[in-house]
C-alpha cells in the first residue's frame, strides 16, 4: 500500500507542476492529446561517430515503443523503468522513474507525424544522437 501512496503523491505533484504561467498563458504539460498521447514505435536512430557524418538509420526487426497516456503515465520498452512523463515546454520532455527521484530530460520535436527525441540531461550524448518514432496507435 505504501508504494501506491508514493505514486499518488508523485502524480499529484506532477499535475500541480504541470502548468506554468508564461506571458499570462497556461502551458499544459500533457500536451495536445491528439498529438503526443498514444503508442510510438521506434523507426530510426541517429549516432554520430564524432565527425559530423551521423545519419538517421532505419531500425529493422525490433518492436521498441513508448506509450504516452493523457494522465502523464508512460510505458514501453524503449525507455524501460520510467513511470511518468511531463512536457516541460515546447522542446523538453522529462521522464521520471517510479521512485519519483530518478529522471531524464529529452529534447523532442514533433514533425511530419514523427517524434524525434535526444537525451538532454542529466545524461547526454557527447556527439549527436537520437531516436525517431512513428505513431502506431
Amino acid at each position: 500500500m505504501k508504494i501506491y501512496t508514493k505514486l499518488l503523491v508523485i502524480a499529484t505533484t506532477l499535475i500541480f507542476a504541470a502548468c506554468s504561467k508564461e506571458n499570462g498563458e497556461i502551458i499544459d504539460v500533457f500536451g495536445d492529446p491528439g498529438v503526443l498521447v498514444g503508442k510510438w514505435k521506434l523507426s530510426e536512430t541517429l549516432n554520430d561517430p564524432g565527425d559530423g557524418s551521423g545519419e538517421w538509420r532505419k531500425v529493422k526487426g525490433t518492436d521498441y515503443y513508448i506509450a504516452f497516456k493523457a494522465n502523464g503515465e508512460v510505458s514501453g520498452n524503449a525507455l524501460p523503468g520510467y513511470a511518468v512523463y511531463s512536457v516541460r515546454d515546447s522542446t523538453v520532455i522529462t521522464f521520471t522513474k517510479a521512485d519519483g527521484i530518478t529522471y531524464q530530460n529529452y529534447s523532442y520535436q514533433l514533425k511530419d507525424g514523427k517524434l524525434n527525441m535526444s537525451p538532454a540531461g542529466p545524461i547526454m550524448c557527447i556527439e549527436a544522437c537520437g531516436s525517431r518514432y512513428v505513431k502506431v496507435e
